[in-house]
């Protein structure tokens, strides 16, 4: 066994040979390459030492420096060698070799589950609390279950959570961060709470002029609970615009059935009064994205150029289904679009959200029906951004869910004019989010690489195409980069999709 390593089946043959014809006597010579069977040495000839196999199926002579695995010395082509501690059974310890010596014995922390472990991640491996819903799963130090985390239904010792049931309701269960629940003597408005006095019961209202028990705020209860995307309640008497939006200089609100405010009699300009819609005045403004100052920039954006545009006024608020549907029964109007789609608005209980499933012919007959028309694009991202080149209709932070309807969000489309913290500089509503918005303009990649002829004074986009501008971005499939008021999009004008809708201008 010169060298450590044979072959089983040819060991076997040649000790049989050997312990019949020699009675394998500690005297017997071994010839090189042959293996002799012992029990406990005194078989073996001098100099030589009885030791298991590598398999551990038996025990042979080892003539002194022979080598094998098992030995306890790292020799050859071994990985490693613990000796009698080599196992191919699970092992608690990173130390203990296999019993091929070609690499260590499974153990916890290896990156492969194993055996009785429950769960094995490598290096991840940890009992640090990590509340993190993306990585929660990642294994503890000892394999036998998955590192602390919210929702793992064990309230944990070291005071990083408060509470426990393994879910994430609100109300009187947990919260998702596993810190907030009715009863904790806390106001979680996150979780739908509008009073919270630390004795947990769950009523349908709070006494009046008390902190009392943790009431789940619903509309029509007569409170403003902004936390759960309520604007008002109709028990609620009327208020100033500007105490709502401050971008409002006129005019009061009233609150509408479905908890939301009616901004259709607020007005950015006191003297350019039109119901319903708000004024833009004339001048000039930043149209595109400015490369120097964004990353995002698309490369039908740009250049960022100077537009001037006369005053104009557009929709305070994108067409609702409601309205829409008032047209189609006027006469005035014809809605084709989907009658089955869950997601539709049309006559589907969701008179309050904006119209979907309208095509670009439809949306203009509808404007020209009120006596309106459809804005064009700089018109539309005019009244989205203002004139201060702000990357969003409420500023420079980016979207949220708080701000805007868009990909990811809870729901699908909000109510319109349910979001006032995302009005524009003129108190335009949804112009981020919601539904994307068709244009009177045709769609051109290079619409900004070549100044009009006229200039940029009221452009009104390319004189041709086959597809019609869109803006604005939508809750089916828009994240933060694609609600940008710079950000244009495109569609064929003969196309009804439940992420589109409309408002007019004049």
């Amino acid at each position: 066994m010169k060298n450590s390593r044979f072959q089983l089946s040819y060991l076997m043959g040649a000790l049989a040979v050997l312990c019949v014809t020699s009675a394998c006597t500690a005297d017997l010579k071994i010839p090189d390459g042959i293996a002799l069977a012992c029990e406990n040495g005194s078989e073996c000839p001098a100099g030589a030492e009885c030791k298991e196999t590598d398999d551990g199926t038996a025990m042979v002579c080892v003539t002194d420096g022979d080598s094998f695995c098992g030995d306890g010395i790292v020799a050859g082509d071994e990985a490693c060698d613990d000796g009698s501690r080599n196992t191919d059974g699970y092992s608690g310890s990173a130390q203990v070799c296999n019993t091929f010596c070609s690499g260590l014995a499974p153990y916890c922390g290896d990156g492969s589950r194993t055996n009785d472990e429950v769960c094995d991640v490598g290096s991840e491996n940890s009992d640090t609390y990590n509340e993190s819903l993306t990585t929660r799963l990642l294994c503890n130090l000892t394999c036998d279950g998955y590192r602390a985390h919210c929702g793992d239904g064990v309230v944990e010792s070291d005071g990083v959570e408060e509470c426990d049931d393994g879910n994430t309701d609100g109300g009187d269960y947990c919260g998702k961060d596993c810190l907030s629940y009715c009863g904790d003597g806390v106001v979680d408005g996150a979780n739908f709470e509008t009073c919270d006095d630390g004795n947990g019961i769950l009523t349908d209202a709070c006494p009046d002029g008390e902190n009392g028990t943790c009431r789940i705020a619903t509309c029509g209860d007569g409170f403003v609970f902004n936390g759960g995307g309520e604007d008002c309640e109709p028990s609620l008497e009327q208020a100033t615009c500007s105490s709502i939006a401050s971008v409002y200089q006129a005019g009061n609100v009233s609150c509408l059935d479905a908890c939301r405010f009616d901004f259709s009699t607020c007005f950015n300009d006191p003297d350019n009064m039109v119901e319903g819609m708000v004024y833009v005045p004339p001048g000039i403004f930043w149209m595109g994205c400015n490369e120097e100052e964004e990353s995002s920039c698309a490369g039908d954006e740009y250049p960022y150029h100077e537009v001037y545009l006369d005053g104009f006024y557009i929709d305070t608020t994108e067409v609702s289904a409601g309205a829409y549907k008032a047209c189609v029964d006027s006469g005035n109007c014809v809605y084709e679009g989907s009658t089955t789609g869950e997601l539709r608005t049309y006559n589907n209980n969701r008179d309050t959200r904006p119209i979907n499933y309208v095509n670009h012919t439809e949306a203009k007959s509808y404007c020209e029906a009120q006596g309106k028309r459809l804005p064009t694009e700089a018109e539309w991202e005019k009244a989205a951004r203002g004139t201060d080149g702000r990357r969003f209709p409420w500023g420079n932070e980016e979207a949220t869910c708080e701000l805007t309807a868009m990909y990811g969000c809870p729901g699908d489309t909000r109510p319109v004019g349910s979001l006032s913290v995302g009005a524009s500089p003129y108190g335009a509503m949804d112009m981020a989010g919601n539904l994307f918005e068709w244009t009177a303009d045709w769609y051109s990649f290079s619409y900004y690489a070549a100044t009009p002829t006229e200039g940029w004074v009221g452009p009104e986009g390319p004189l041709d195409g086959s597809t019609r501008a869109l803006r604005g971005g939508s809750f089916y499939g828009s994240s933060s980069n694609g609600v940008r008021a710079s950000y244009r999009f495109y569609g064929n004008p003969n196309a009804r999709d439940l992420g589109t809708g409309f408002r007019c201008a004049q």
